[in-house]
């Protein structure tokens, strides 16, 4: 009992420390609510890691797992993210969606590629910070596995500006949320992402 009134006292206080510093953002997804449409354009479907080569439909069948909840594992789960990150930091006030390839691992050797939706969310850190955090939309996409099809919409937040500052309350707001899932089972799921951005709207992309 002692325990659970410490976590409890830390988690309203890092809660309180949130709240006054609404600067503070971080590279991680919040699960909000993810379903579906079967469209598979050339840049999208499975791929060889090593070679880049694409799979067939039936081969990417195959290779579906059971079970893929991206909230279990504890290290950060390395994706690519494509879209015009000009655009939308330009048009932050804006609630138009833009079109993303989203890559991320299926296994250590395949890479699922799939459009999804993306557009600037947020209210101080979209005005304040270098990018503003993002809605993923998957509602229209297929991805053929089943713990993402249970989900529709997720959060994503950065580092609010490129420096080792802002990478230390980017980490402490991801522990404030794991020890409120610790204290309350109504509260957002979250996980680190390590990101590759490919910005379409510049000529130097990566």
């Amino acid at each position: 009992m002692k325990t659970i009134n410490m976590l409890r006292k830390i988690a309203v206080k890092m809660i309180r420390v949130l709240q006054l510093r609404k600067f503070l953002s971080l590279g991680l997804i919040i699960t909000l609510t993810f379903t579906v449409s079967s469209q598979i354009n050339d840049n999208e479907g499975l791929f060889n890691k090593n070679n880049g080569q694409k799979l067939s439909y039936d081969e990417w069948m195959k290779r579906i797992p059971d079970h893929y909840d991206i909230f279990e594992e504890q290290a950060p789960l390395k994706i690519t993210f494509e879209t015009n990150f000009k655009k939308l930091s330009r048009d932050r006030n804006k609630n138009d969606y833009l079109d993303a390839l989203l890559h991320f691992p299926l296994d250590d050797s395949l890479v699922v590629k799939r459009v999804i939706r993306v557009k600037p969310r947020g209210k101080f850190r979209r005005q304040y910070c270098s990018r503003p955090p993002l809605k993923l939309n998957f509602k229209k996409t297929k991805f053929f596995i089943k713990d993402i099809e249970s989900l529709e919409k997720m959060k994503m937040v950065y580092d609010c500006r490129r420096n080792d500052v802002y990478d230390q309350y980017l980490l402490k707001e991801f522990l404030a949320y794991k020890i409120y899932n610790i204290l309350s089972p109504y509260s957002f799921k979250v996980h680190l992402l390590d990101i590759d951005y490919i910005d379409t709207g510049k000529k130097v992309k990566k």
